[in-house]
């Protein structure tokens, strides 16, 4: 008969499957690859949290001493009554080929003054972090034990929806960004095929301009006229003056995109 309960484990508190004796599957563990598993949670084929809370006291008490241990170091080492400091090291074995770690033990009566300053220092702020951590692990069993209270294991099902009822805000988050994204490069590209729509109006409108100046004699007044229109042309900013292909025309009315006014813009746009 399949699994169709879980519980909340009282060492990791993940959810996990229980058996049919009320306690929590093997967990925890890993498949090297050599045909076993190697490690558990210690809180495998125990009774889940919603019903039992012993794990959790016992693992409180054991903190508590490793506090009062922890403690005891970090005073040791700043009132300088510490003579040996033993640290990890990883060293090369010629026997087996591989590097391994092993346990160096330095002696205060050995060591340069300066050099077991440093060594105490570095000591001291490791078993700083050390108790630190402690600390934190003993607050959070005991707010979860001070807020214990018996519940009912879930069914697979019912832990399932629960799942995803705290996922589900975070989706929607997620999807109304994207949605957003998607608004943003929509509109961006709204926005773009309108400026170059209005260039290649603006480009038409200069266009017909330059070709009615071009059908007028040539003259003065014409030349005054469309030197005045091609410094219009090259300030206008939405203009794609490539893009008129009227080279001739321009040569003619005494205008070239080489020297003069056009020499200001710089620029390609294919023709249409």
């Amino acid at each position: 008969m399949p699994i169709r309960t879980v519980g909340t484990c009282q060492v990791c508190e993940a959810q996990q499957k229980l058996q049919p004796g009320g306690t929590l599957v093997l967990h925890g563990y890993r498949r090297p690859g050599y045909g076993s598993v190697e490690g558990r949670c210690p809180g495998a084929h125990h009774r889940p949290w919603e019903v039992a809370h012993e794990l959790v006291d016992r693992h409180a008490a054991a903190v508590r001493d490793a506090i009062v241990v922890a403690q005891r170091i970090v005073d040791d080492l700043q009132d300088g009554k510490v003579v040996t400091i033993t640290r990890r090291e990883r060293k090369y074995d010629p026997s087996s080929g591989h590097y391994r770690d092993v346990e160096v033990a330095l002696e205060r009566d050995e060591m340069e003054p300066s050099a077991w300053r440093r060594e105490v220092q570095r000591s001291l702020q490791t078993a700083a972090n050390d108790l630190s951590r402690l600390r934190d692990d003993l607050r959070h069993a005991e707010r979860r034990l001070a807020t214990w209270a018996p519940s009912r294991v879930q069914t697979f099902e019912e832990a399932q929806a629960a799942a995803r009822a705290t996922l589900q805000p975070a989706r929607d988050a997620k999807a109304a960004a994207k949605a957003e994204k998607l608004a943003r490069q929509e509109a961006s590209r709204a926005k773009a095929a309108a400026l170059d729509d209005l260039r290649w109006a603006n480009t038409e409108r200069y266009k017909q301009q330059f070709l009615a100046l071009d059908a007028e004699p040539a003259t003065p007044e014409r030349a005054v006229r469309a030197a005045k229109l091609a410094r219009l042309y090259v300030k206008d900013k939405t203009q794609m003056i490539v893009a008129m292909r009227i080279d001739p025309v321009l040569g003619r009315l005494g205008l070239t995109t080489t020297v003069g006014p056009f020499t200001e813009y710089v620029g390609f746009y294919p023709p249409r």
